[in-house]
């Protein structure tokens, strides 16, 4: 380790000055802080912590035990800060700090902006990829995501599920043939909201738990949608006679 040091901080910090206009532009990424900004290393977020570096000061060492450490410690963060969003809303209608954000903010807006700056394998330097893997996997026990469904009044209602039950699709007419209400009978699941399954990157969504429908679930659903039709309009003696006509 380092010396005698026995604590120190680690600290994330998000840009939200694009948090309402997060489906047409990010924010850019960040450097590194090492109390003073090092290079980037692909995240939206700012990471803060005690790196040991070299006197260039412009990255982290790396094969250094005491950074390994720090970003092992620091996979907490990404959980830390998804409870912050989850009141972020709330925080920002209560507040008496004038900013440029609007108050009105849906949870839907902050959760998504959340997942959309998790940066993806493409986007990172491969020195901190097992912290992002790490952190993915820790939320995965805590985040849910939005699913909208009719109630009784045929009202649009939001609730908020585990990602294991939630499945991604884009294609808006798969969606509308093969109802939500099917998914839910024959598999537990219920589509991941439209926005996530259209803004959010994919791959961090099937990384949280997030499934696909394979060429078998969606005959499995093909067939029991049309099972269910035959038992709602069955075809009787008197429907086949008007048919022929």
């Amino acid at each position: 380790m380092k010396g005698d040091i026995d604590s120190t901080t680690i600290a994330i910090a998000y840009p939200l000055s694009g948090i309402q206009d997060a489906s047409t532009q990010l924010p850019p990424t960040q450097p590194l802080f090492a109390y003073l900004p090092l290079r980037t290393y692909g995240f939206r977020f700012i990471l803060q912590a005690d790196f040991e570096i070299p006197a260039t000061r412009q990255e982290i060492r790396r094969d250094n035990l005491w950074n390994e450490w720090l970003k092992s410690e620091m996979t907490c963060l990404l959980s830390l800060a998804y409870l912050q969003f989850q009141r972020l809303p709330d925080l920002l209608a209560s507040s008496s700090i004038n900013t440029q954000i609007n108050t009105h903010l849906t949870p839907i807006q902050t959760i998504k902006y959340f997942l959309k700056l998790i940066p993806s394998r493409s986007e990172l330097d491969l020195y901190f990829n097992t912290f992002v893997d790490k952190s993915i996997k820790l939320l995965m026990g805590i985040i849910k995501l939005p699913v909208s469904r009719q109630n009784e009044k045929e009202e649009t209602i939001i609730d908020w599920v585990l990602p294991s039950q939630c499945v991604i699709v884009r294609d808006p007419y798969i969606r509308k043939i093969l109802s939500q209400d099917l998914l839910l009978s024959h598999f537990n699941c219920y589509y991941v909201h439209e926005q996530f399954a259209l803004e959010c990157d994919e791959q961090i969504l099937i990384n949280l738990g997030c499934r696909q429908l394979d060429f078998t679930d969606i005959t499995q659903l093909i067939e029991a949608s049309y099972k269910q039709n035959e038992q709602q309009h069955p075809k009787t003696a008197s429907a086949i006679e008007q048919s022929k006509f």
